[in-house]
């Protein structure tokens, strides 16, 4: 399939984060929306408000898909957004902690996600290579407890306040594992 935008109304910056349905039909992130395309390309649904109030916001970090529900989780403000396969929202919960998610998930009933914790680190002021913590916590359905499960080391490169992941990887849900 190829998709390409029209310059106005459906532009592609990085999109990534692909969830395939039966049907061909797609959801996949592009900053700052979240888009579903069916199985020829066209335009299902484009997500997400820019903005503070009520099914807005403005720095969506992760999504999944439980059931027949897309939930998206927002740095800024910190909440959950909750929609229906068609793009309808439904409703939204606030959060309390504004964790960056490195991977977000839906295993077996349970929600994963793994937490970035470099933006929290004073790291990010010196110049180098380091090893910055990560953690891969299971989140309760509210998104109201974040318990931490296991650490997880990454390799950095930072200069000026910016940084590269040295090892790019990216996290797999397989029955009761996250590869």
């Amino acid at each position: 399939m190829r998709i390409e935008d029209d310059g106005k109304n459906f532009i592609l910056r990085q999109p990534g984060e692909f969830s395939f349905f039966p049907d061909g039909s797609f959801i996949f992130f592009d900053f700052p929306y979240i888009y579903k395309l069916d199985k020829d390309g066209k335009v299902v649904f484009k997500a997400l408000k820019t903005g503070q109030g009520p099914g807005e916001c403005e720095y969506p970090d992760r999504y999944f898909i439980d059931g027949n529900c897309l939930v998206v989780h927002s740095r800024v403000p910190p909440k959950v957004l909750e929609y229906d396969l068609n793009g309808k929202f439904i409703k939204e919960k606030k959060i309390n902690d504004p964790a960056p998610l490195f991977f977000l998930g839906f295993v077996n009933g349970k929600i994963y996600g793994v937490v970035d914790m470099i933006r929290f680190s004073n790291y990010i002021y010196r110049e180098g290579t380091f090893k910055t913590p990560y953690e891969l916590r299971e989140i309760s359905p509210d998104f109201k407890k974040m318990r931490k499960i296991y650490d997880i080391e990454m390799e950095h490169y930072i200069k000026q306040a910016h940084w590269w992941k040295l090892a790019m990887f990216e996290m797999i849900p397989y029955d009761h594992f996250l590869f």
